[in-house]
C-alpha cells in the first residue's frame, strides 16, 4: 500500500443532515426509489455518508466468510482516499481478513424521525504494513476497547451501494416492478489506485485466486463449492477492473 494512495488526507466533511443524500439525488425533480420506498443512493452520496460517519461515530460492521455462515463483527473505521481502514486484534476476523473478499456496512438511523441510511461496501481487504501504519497519524482507526489490536487492514471498495429512508419520500412514486438494482446502481465502483498500490493489489489478487482455485479443486461440498465460485467471480471482477485502472 503506497503512501500516495493509502496515507492521503482523510475526508474531513461535516456530518451530513439526514436529508442531504436524497436532496442531491433529487436534482432534476426525481428520486430513484426501490419498491419499498427507500431512496437508492448513488456512489458519491454513499461515499459522503461513509466519510461523515467515520468522523462521527466511526462505527461499522464487517463480514467475512465463516465455516457455516458469515462472521460479522462491529469495528471502528476511518476513510482514507476512498479506502476503509479498520484495526483488529488477534481472532477469527484478523486471521482470515488479509487477501479476502469482504463486506462492510455502516448506517445511521433516527427512529423518532422515520429517517436513516445504510451503505454497503463490497471490497478486497489487505493488511497495512507497519511502516505505513506509522505514517497514518490521526487517520489511524481508534477502537473503543481498552486494549486495541495492532493490525490495520484496508478495504479497497469494489462495489458501493446504499439506501436512505426519509419522511418526505413517502409521497414519491416508487418502483412497481421488483427490487433488482438498475444498471447505474449495480455497476462496480471504479478502483482508485496509484500504480504502486495497483501492483500490490494485483499480486494479492493472484495469490487469492490461486488459493480459491485450490480449494474448489479439493472440496466435495456443493454449498461450499458454490461459495468458493462466487468468491472467484468477485476476484475476477476486481482483476478486470484493476486491468482497466492500470491501462
Amino acid at each position: 500500500m503506497s503512501d500516495s494512495h493509502s496515507l492521503g488526507i482523510m475526508f474531513e466533511r461535516p456530518r451530513l443532515p439526514m436529508t442531504s443524500s436524497t436532496a442531491n439525488e433529487r436534482e432534476g425533480g426525481k428520486v430513484n426509489l426501490d419498491q419499498r420506498g427507500s431512496a437508492i443512493l448513488g456512489e458519491d452520496a454513499c461515499r459522503e455518508h461513509l466519510a461523515s460517519e467515520a468522523t462521527a461515530s466511526g462505527i461499522g460492521r464487517i463480514a467475512v466468510n465463516g465455516d457455516l455462515s458469515p462472521h460479522v463483527i462491529p469495528v471502528n473505521f476511518t476513510v482514507v482516499d476512498g479506502g476503509i481502514l479498520i484495526r483488529l486484534g488477534p481472532g477469527f476476523t484478523a486471521f482470515h481478513l488479509d487477501g479476502s473478499a469482504v463486506t462492510f456496512e455502516a448506517d445511521q438511523a433516527k427512529a423518532s424521525q422515520h429517517s436513516g441510511w445504510s451503505v454497503v461496501v463490497e471490497g478486497f481487504a489487505h493488511v497495512v504494513t507497519y511502516d505505513d501504519i506509522a505514517r497514518l497519524g490521526a487517520n489511524l482507526p481508534t477502537p473503543m476497547v481498552t486494549a486495541p489490536g495492532v493490525r490495520v487492514f484496508e478495504i479497497v471498495p469494489f462495489k458501493v451501494t446504499g439506501r436512505a429512508v426519509e419522511p418526505d419520500l413517502r409521497d414519491e412514486p416508487r418502483g412497481l416492478t421488483d427490487d433488482t438494482p438498475d444498471e447505474g446502481e449495480s455497476k462496480p465502483s471504479n478502483l482508485r489506485l496509484t500504480p504502486e498500490s495497483a501492483h500490490e493489489l494485483a499480486v494479492t489478487l493472484r495469490s487469492a485466486h490461486w488459493e480459491v482455485d485450490s480449494k474448489i479443486a479439493d472440496t466435495n461440498d456443493p454449498i461450499g463449492r458454490e461459495t468458493l465460485l462466487e468468491r472467484r467471480r468477485l476476484l475476477e471482477g476486481m482483476a478486470a477492473q484493476l486491468t482497466g485502472a492500470r491501462a
